[in-house]
């Protein structure tokens, strides 16, 4: 459990769904299914402008 960037890092021990990495709860939460793109949200507006062309 945890990052996979830190020393601590493993996984739950529980036996993995075929085909994944992951066990069957972990991988409900690893993959989620997005919304078409139609009706997802606008991102919110980015401060100040938005980013800086150089």
């Amino acid at each position: 459990m945890g990052h996979p960037g830190e020393p601590d890092f493993h996984f739950c021990g529980d036996k993995v769904n075929p085909g994944f990495p992951y066990c069957v709860q972990h991988c409900g939460r690893a993959y989620q299914a997005q919304l078409p793109r139609g009706a997802r949200r606008p991102p919110p507006p980015l401060p100040f402008g938005g980013p800086r062309v150089r």
